[in-house]
């Protein structure tokens, strides 16, 4: 898992299958990738509670290849951060 990936705004989620145990010297594959957009808890007014999220292919994002179910309690957190953030509007005064 990582922030970032198509939006900054964005937790991204990588599938990897292991290989198996007689190749063990071989290296993990990225089957998948699936994004949870932040922005999205905050227009909710909620935590995500076991939702559903796409897997896309890694070299075809329009090809589903199955879902994770996350659950990620970031509301307040989130609030605290958008209250606090310097991007909020503020009277400018000219130097």
């Amino acid at each position: 898992m990582r922030v970032g990936g198509a939006d900054s705004d964005s937790i991204q989620f990588t599938v990897v299958s292991d290989p198996p145990e007689e190749e063990q010297d071989l290296e993990c594959e990225d089957v998948g990738i699936a994004f949870l957009r932040l922005p999205q808890i905050l227009e909710q007014q909620q935590d995500l509670i076991e939702s559903s999220l796409d897997i896309v292919d890694v070299l075809d994002s329009s090809l589903v290849v199955g879902s994770l179910k996350v659950t990620v309690e970031a509301l307040q957190a989130l609030k605290l951060i958008t209250e606090e953030s310097p991007l909020k509007t503020q009277p400018h005064s000219p130097p």
